[in-house]
């Protein structure tokens, strides 16, 4: 099944997404898929040092893509902390996860 992506509206609102991943190959490669959407991706590995750079300049990020799993602080906490500098912000929290799972 396809989904077509909705367009990117220009000048409506910041364009800068915080993604937030700890392997730096998803981050890259995200990124890559996101900023053809239009987005300005700021990418980081380290949820400590994305955090850092959000709250510098809460006002700039449209949305947050974020990692359920990761060492130090996962993207449940993470979202908390960006929730609580910046109410209502969309945050998406994914993950590549599937402890507990056979595989074929």
């Amino acid at each position: 099944m396809t989904v077509a992506s909705p367009a990117v509206e220009r000048g409506r609102g910041p364009d800068a997404l915080l993604l937030v991943d700890d392997e730096e190959a998803l981050v890259e490669l995200l990124g890559l898929g996101l900023g053809r959407l239009g987005w300005r991706v700021f990418g980081f590995v380290e949820p400590g040092e994305a955090l850092a750079a959000f709250r510098a300049a809460p006002a700039e990020f449209g949305a947050a893509v974020c990692d359920l799993s990761m060492p130090g602080m996962g993207g449940g906490d993470l979202a908390r902390e960006i929730l609580a500098v910046r109410p209502g912000l969309p945050i998406v929290l994914m993950s590549g996860y599937a402890g507990g799972r056979e595989t074929a």
